[in-house]
């Protein structure tokens, strides 16, 4: 893998406020490959607060090892989420695959993708071309999407679909499979990149409200229960 460490020093350089902030994040990556097998398990029992959490940290495992998302269930979003006038033939381009990082220490580093979320499901043109990506951090109870996110270069890929939804949809049935109680969204303004702040309420408020999500005032965002 190879880390950019001038675009890292110049991104630190303008967001971090601390000599420690930095050392965390650089030593995180070391620190993660060391508990790789603990992980889920810590963020599962946190997730599934007090229920039965092993079934799920068997599916965040599967980031950590990441596994490509099922083909059946792929092609089922492909299908439901796909524009009328995008053929069958067309998706097949279209892969899933799942994926564990921090920040720019990912799968897909090569690419200049980066992860707001530490869980992230990577939509990619075959041979694993990242087009766009979801990532989601733990809470009690919950997973709390921070990231919907395009790569740069790839949009015209992406406009055979309406990949925002399908991404959200897709995070959405997952946490249904392993009995998450509800899914949140972190609205554009609450988000920690400026740009979003400014431009980004139609991918992130306007795509949970599409999606079937409310806005919350306890948690101040957008919730979406599986049950």
């Amino acid at each position: 893998m190879q880390i950019n460490l001038e675009e890292i020093i110049e991104h630190f350089r303008q967001t971090t406020n601390s000599v420690k902030e930095f050392l965390e994040y650089t030593l995180t990556p070391l620190k993660t490959l060391t508990h790789y097998t603990k992980q889920p398990y810590k963020d599962a029992r946190l997730i599934k607060y007090g229920k039965n959490y092993l079934n799920l940290a068997e599916g965040l495992q599967e980031f950590i090892n990441r596994k490509d998302y099922s083909e059946t269930k792929t092609n089922d979003l492909l299908d439901r989420f796909k524009k009328s006038e995008t053929t069958a033939e067309q998706l097949n381009i279209y892969c899933i695959t799942q994926d564990y990082g921090f920040h720019y220490w990912n799968r897909f580093s090569d690419s200049n993708v980066y992860y707001d979320g530490l869980y992230a499901f990577v939509l990619c043109a075959k041979l694993n071309t990242p087009l766009a990506l979801i990532s989601f951090k733990p809470e009690k109870n919950a997973i709390n999407i921070v990231q919907i996110q395009g790569v740069y270069g790839e949009r015209q890929k992406l406009k055979l679909i309406k990949w925002e939804r399908m991404m959200l949809a897709l995070a959405y049935e997952w946490a249904q499979q392993y009995s998450i109680n509800e899914v949140r969204v972190t609205p554009h303004k609450q988000n920690e990149w400026t740009k979003v702040r400014e431009k980004g309420k139609i991918r992130y408020d306007v795509t949970a409200k599409r999606t079937g999500f409310k806005y919350d005032s306890t948690t101040k965002k957008y919730v979406k229960k599986t049950n």
